[in-house]
């Protein structure tokens, strides 16, 4: 792994390093794709709409891909409450530098492979890079927890400012989305690439959320159909009841109405005694 970094930051000042290390890692370089819908589709029903590759050195590779992905970002431009206009982007600056900037520092450059892959579609972008959540790092602990596959290239990035603090990146993107109403980041792994999805709607959900919304309502389906079976019993139950308590009545007010007339009849043979 210390072989790889070498290679790219010494390719930073000597262009002849810069094509060895293209000739050794060729995949080692960022791809922009931009998809017509919300989906990616193949075959016959391909939706690519652009599809460019940024090569050469670190920095080279990060400004050249900020700068691209600047120019497919939709703005919104409304008059604010002072009376200003107000320009809006569908995601932050610092969300889409600070995405670029990790998968160019912690990608697995011994996944030589495949490339830096920014995906861009109408409600998401997903970028994806080489290799699985580095250490002690999950998808649940990410904003807070650091670790730094390749430390050199992160100090070296830092140097550029690029980075300013160790750990503060996901923290940051988790902040400036909630600001604007936005979720956080998602993360999870697919195969060997690890995939940091962010949304530019306050309803974009992933495929395994809405497999958990469909899910839920199953649930709760269930448990409705479960408590009108509950209430048909006790309603049933309480009609048997109900009906006995009727029979009950019945008879006793028989009794009764045969105690009387047995009462009367006593009363009439004693006074006919006398």
């Amino acid at each position: 792994m210390a072989a790889y970094a070498a290679f790219l930051l010494a390719a930073v000042t000597c262009r002849r390093c810069n094509i060895y290390s293209l000739y050794f890692f060729p995949r080692a370089r960022i791809r922009f794709i931009r998809y017509e819908g919300t989906e990616e589709k193949f075959g016959t029903e391909m939706n690519v709409i652009k599809d460019v590759i940024f090569e050469g050195t670190l920095l080279k590779m990060i400004n050249e891909a900020i700068a691209y992905l600047d120019t497919q970002v939709k703005e919104k431009t409304y008059l604010g409450p002072d009376g200003t206009f107000v320009t809006d982007e569908e995601y932050p600056k610092f969300v889409r530098q600070e995405l670029i900037v990790n998968a160019v520092t912690h990608r697995a450059y011994s996944i030589t492979g495949t490339d830096i892959q920014i995906k861009m579609f109408d409600d998401h972008i997903v970028v994806e890079s080489p290799g699985k959540l580095p250490g002690l790092v999950r998808a649940d602990n990410i904003r807070f927890t650091h670790f730094s596959r390749n430390p050199k290239i992160a100090e070296f990035l830092k140097n550029y400012k690029f980075v300013k603090e160790f750990g503060e990146g996901v923290n940051r993107m988790c902040n400036e989305l909630e600001q604007i109403g936005l979720k956080d980041p998602v993360y999870h792994t697919n195969a060997f690439m690890l995939q940091a999805v962010i949304y530019n709607s306050k309803v974009g959900k992933t495929i395994v959320e809405k497999k958990a919304d469909s899910l839920k309502k199953l649930a709760v389906a269930v448990n409705k159909s479960l408590i009108d079976y509950q209430k048909l019993a006790i309603g049933e139950e309480k009609s048997a009841i109900d009906d006995k308590k009727s029979a009950v009545d019945r008879i006793k007010s028989a009794i009764e109405q045969k105690n009387i007339m047995n009462l009367r009849r006593q009363i009439f043979l004693m006074c006919m005694m006398k």
